[in-house]
Order: structure tokens, then sequence, then C-alpha cells
């Protein structure tokens, strides 16, 4: 049963690290823009990049 559990451990990176300023937090504003999806984050894609590097570089740290 404990193999079973372990197995089933799911960790969601962007979710847990998302700091409400990179894509996970901020997908249901995307969604709400009249416009496309992929033109709401190309314009958001510099900030929600900028914020993913800061996280990962402090991982390596």
């Amino acid at each position: 049963m404990i193999d079973l559990v372990l197995d089933s451990i799911y960790l969601d990176f962007p979710y847990l690290y998302d700091g409400f300023a990179g894509w996970t937090f901020n997908l249901s504003a995307f969604l709400a823009q009249k416009d496309a999806l992929a033109s709401t984050y190309a314009r958001q894609e510099k900030i929600i990049s900028k914020w993913y590097k800061k996280v990962v570089n402090r991982f390596y740290e």
C-alpha cells in the first residue's frame, strides 16, 4: 500500500513555485481576455520567464 501511495505522488512545479507571478495563477486571467491565449501569453512571456528563471536559479545556488 505504501508503494502505491508513493508511486502516485505528483509534484506540480509551476503551481508550487508560481508565487502569483508565473503562468499557473494567471491562467484564468489569460483565458478571460477577449483576444487569443497566444497573444495574451506573448505579452506576459518576459515577466513569466523572468520569474521562473529566478526560481530555478535558487535551486542551483
